[in-house]
């Protein structure tokens, strides 16, 4: 199964685990369009900040994902509330996560960094202004490919 992306305006409940079902919902289609978005760009020259803002990007999505689907009887009040959904939520989030990790790690190996782990993604001009570095769409046919991983990860 994937996570489901029915529409958002699912019936109002209230319970903290219908409120997590439907923070969920919205957040897969939120990671799913942002994930069109960052493909799209990455067929053109992208700058570190940017690949940088996917990386934040994701990190919150995780620290929310990993919270919502803790809810109680989550899978349960997910059936009921998404028609036809059979599967288990709380495992479709995880399979989500997981890409979401992978994407994660391909930027933190694949940015540039010191013997210390500093970021090394900006350029000192003589003239005194800051130059980001860029990466070419070569370099992040790769990261293209995770972000493919985690959209196929949502219905």
């Amino acid at each position: 199964m994937t996570l489901p992306t029915t529409d958002p305006s699912l019936p109002r409940g209230p319970s903290v685990t219908s409120q997590a079902v439907q923070a969920t919902i919205r957040l897969g289609n939120k990671i799913k369009v942002g994930c069109d978005d960052y493909i799209l760009r990455l067929a053109n020259p992208v700058s570190a900040s940017f690949i940088l803002e996917i990386l934040n990007r994701m990190a919150k999505a995780i620290v929310n994902l990993t919270e919502y689907k803790t809810a109680p009887a989550f899978d349960d009040v997910a059936r009921a509330m998404l028609p036809g959904y059979a599967g288990s939520l709380t495992a479709d989030t995880q399979t989500t996560i997981n890409a979401m990790q992978n994407t994660a790690n391909w930027v933190l190996t694949n940015v540039p960094k010191d013997a210390n782990s500093w970021v090394l993604v900006y350029k000192w001009n003589v003239d005194g202004t800051i130059t980001d570095r860029m990466f070419a769409p070569a370099q992040t046919a790769t990261l293209v490919t995770a972000l493919q991983g985690i959209r196929a990860t949502i219905g």
